[in-house]
């Protein structure tokens, strides 16, 4: 009996069970992100299943068209079931009003119904008496729709949650080559059990991308953090660039005069606003507390001069809260010969310098207690 296990499902299983126990264990990971693994998971692990009787039936069955149409019945919903996967990733978008997102989950559908066609009509595959897999001529184009649908499904719904670096994009392109491999593999050799080894490693993968993400994601602002930071400060090692260094006045006034959720509102409202501001110029850290960094390749004249006119504003842009945009900062562009680390400490010594010279006259005022 033994003999009959397809042993490759049960290292899928391994795999998703794995991620679970990992994705548990992991506070960072939201809500969403965990329903999106869980029902891409469960899916898999229901694939993986109809696989097993497949492969029972493949080797147990009678050598009969009736038991040829059930191994067809059962390989078609267990593809129909692999676009099923592809929605709960979907999902993973934050915001599901994008037209890509409905286009998307559309496509996915059409797939889902193609194949549950597919049982009674041979418009991808049809089984042999000999249980042989015989693929139609239309199975070019279904595999067409794959080969768009999957990276535009990757790339978009994670780029549009979050600023991925070029480590997330390596991620996602490698998720993108393992399904890629199982569905030629599938193709060439007509083995089913390739497209779930593939789908299993790119599952682990993609958690790994996601992972990766929110590591380098502040959970309060949702800014890139210090990890990200130390990385792009790295790869601009040796280039020309301007680093300013940013502290945000008051926030322990709101802190101990509101509380830390409406302290974290604050945050979050000064690091969206100055994000909005400086994004087409560079990137904005939150690198800890109330420290923001920005690293450009401007010319430090040029950074200055832009934030003194947004400093300027008397408050956060009010779609983020009705907050005080109050903060202080040092610019410093790199000297020639001058290491990072001295371009750093010159930036901190600027915005130190700064703060003390508002400190006895804030340019923007702390609410007032009610």
């Amino acid at each position: 009996m033994l003999y009959y296990i397809a042993y490759s499902d049960l290292i899928c299983v391994a795999i998703v069970i794995y991620i679970w126990i990992r994705m548990h264990a992991n506070p960072v990971f939201s809500g969403r992100a965990r329903r999106s693994f869980i029902g891409a998971g469960s899916t898999l692990i229901m694939i993986l299943f109809l696989d097993e009787v497949w492969t029972y039936y493949y080797w147990m069955g009678e050598t009969t068209m009736k038991t040829a149409n059930l191994l067809n019945t059962i390989a078609s919903v267990e593809f129909a079931l692999a676009p099923a996967a592809l929605i709960f990733v979907i999902i993973f978008h934050e915001d599901m009003k994008d037209i890509g997102d409905w286009i998307s989950i559309s496509v996915c559908c059409l797939l889902i119904l193609l194949n549950l066609l597919n049982i009674r009509y041979p418009i991808i595959f049809h089984h042999k008496k000999t249980f042989k897999m015989v693929y139609t001529s239309n199975v070019v184009w279904i595999y067409l729709i794959y080969d768009i649908l999957i990276p535009y499904v990757l790339f978009h719904d994670f780029a549009h949650t979050y600023r991925i670096d070029r480590e997330d994009r390596f991620l996602i392109i490698f998720v993108i080559v393992m399904l890629g491999i199982g569905l030629t593999g599938s193709y060439v050799t007509s083995e089913i059990d390739t497209v779930w080894i593939c789908c299993s490693i790119a599952l682990l993968m993609l958690y790994l991308a996601v992972t990766h993400i929110y590591d380098n994601h502040d959970p309060v602002t949702g800014l890139q953090n210090r990890n990200a930071f130390a990385r792009e400060l790295y790869r601009m090692r040796n280039r020309q660039m301007t680093v300013v260094s940013f502290d945000l006045n008051h926030l322990k006034v709101f802190n101990d005069r509101y509380g830390h959720r409406v302290g974290d509102q604050y945050l979050r409202a000064f690091a969206l606003t100055m994000n909005d501001a400086l994004k087409e110029f560079g990137e904005f850290y939150r690198t800890g507390g109330d420290e923001f960094l920005f690293i450009t390749v401007l010319p430090d004249e040029e950074v200055q001069q832009k934030l003194e006119q947004i400093a300027a504003w008397p408050k956060c842009d009010s779609k983020y809260g009705d907050f005080p945009l109050d903060f202080s900062f040092g610019v410093a562009g790199r000297k020639e010969g001058e290491s990072t680390e001295a371009m750093m400490d010159r930036a901190d010594e600027i915005m130190y310098a700064y703060k003390r010279s508002t400190e006895r006259g804030s340019r923007a005022s702390v609410p007032p207690e009610n």
